[in-house]
């Protein structure tokens, strides 16, 4: 559990993924709605200087990333396994008391769809109140089951909160992790100095920490700090960018993705996001699908493609995303095509590791 701060108000959330001394909250989208940085809370003791790396205004989801320290994160349970009159924990830092989270006790009223929220949601009657906001449901095995998300007040309403189940938040957490780890690279003005060769290229193909391999050319940019979510491949001379990543996606997120219902979400900073196109890509050992995608960040349009890879583990399954972004009128221009084919070139040539 952690508490997070904003200038505006007060909510929960739970640790959800640990990198060595990097920890990744989910949070509900309100708690820190209109914050790039929140203060988080750990264990009612150490403060943590919190970075949003994803926020979802649809689901109410946010993931916030913070560095570093010794953390534990929270096991999530199975929302699908629920039946109404099982009995569920909620728990959070309600009205913002002085004090370590508090905790309330309910039974589960349903499960359902909501399709204008796209989650599936949990009703409880355990109380929900203002500061429980982004914390966890369990179940009576301290399993998360849910997001402590809103109640209905009214005077004729009594007992109905909802929580979104673990099934919706553990679908967007790939995206919302992922999100915008990095800003979109600004064009140096200066020549760069003569470049140190990169530990992990050899012949051209750089490997990455998780085992995925991409060809860079040379005078393309690599950044992979350890602490980073993935790596971000950049041409110094235009605004032209590449991230990767890996992490592992639950069997339901796979189907919904292959049957098309579960898409790349709007990222912090994008404006007027679309899909333009989608399609299926199949490479020899395993398949993905491709997103084209336009956005708006500023006053500046980007046009761009998410390719989504997906293999199947003994115990779990990998999604290795990789994001190509570059603004419209360098797409277009002539003095870039040079750069634009070789960015075509690295996106394509995405290899998963070897089992």
């Amino acid at each position: 559990m952690v508490k997070i701060e904003t200038p505006s108000g007060l909510g929960s959330g739970l640790i959800f993924e640990i990198q060595e001394q990097t920890a990744f909250v989910i949070t509900n989208y309100h708690v820190i709605e209109n914050n790039e940085q929140v203060n988080v809370i750990v264990n009612d003791s150490t403060p943590y200087r919190g970075t949003v790396l994803g926020t979802d205004d649809v689901r109410d989801l946010a993931v916030v990333r913070i560095c570093c320290g010794s953390f534990r994160k929270l096991p999530f349970g199975d929302a699908l396994a629920l039946n109404p009159g099982d009995q569920v924990v909620t728990m959070g830092y309600a009205l913002g008391i002085d004090g370590p989270a508090t905790v309330t006790m309910g039974i589960v009223s349903a499960v359902r769809y909501f399709p204008a929220l796209s989650s599936s949601m949990i009703q409880t009657d355990a109380a929900i109140n203002p500061g429980n906001s982004g914390g966890p449901m369990f179940s009576l095995q301290g399993e998360v089951l849910g997001i402590n998300t809103f109640k209905v007040s009214a005077t004729s309403v009594e007992g109905v909160g909802f929580a979104v189940a673990e099934t919706t938040v553990q679908e967007q957490i790939p995206i919302l992790r992922f999100a915008q780890p990095y800003a979109v690279p600004t064009p140096t003005t200066t020549l760069p100095p003569t470049p140190t060769p990169h530990p992990r290229i050899s012949n051209g193909i750089y490997t990455a920490r998780q085992g995925f391999s991409l060809e860079i050319p040379a005078g393309w940019d690599i950044d992979d700090d350890p602490s980073r979510v993935g790596i971000r491949i950049s041409h110094p001379d235009t605004p032209a960018s590449i991230i990767a990543f890996a992490t592992s996606i639950s069997d339901l997120s796979i189907e919904r993705i292959r049957s098309g219902n579960l898409s790349p979400s709007r990222l912090t900073g994008w404006s007027d996001y679309r899909i333009t196109s989608t399609q299926l890509l199949s490479r020899k050992n395993f398949w993905g699908r491709e997103y084209q995608i336009s956005f708006k960040q500023g006053l500046e349009t980007y046009e761009g493609f998410i390719h989504w890879f997906f293999r199947s583990e003994e115990h779990h399954n990998e999604l290795y995303a990789i994001t190509a972004l570059a603004p419209r009128k360098t797409w277009n221009q002539s003095e870039s095509a040079d750069v634009i084919s070789e960015f075509k070139g690295i996106l394509i040539s995405f290899t998963l590791p070897r089992n």
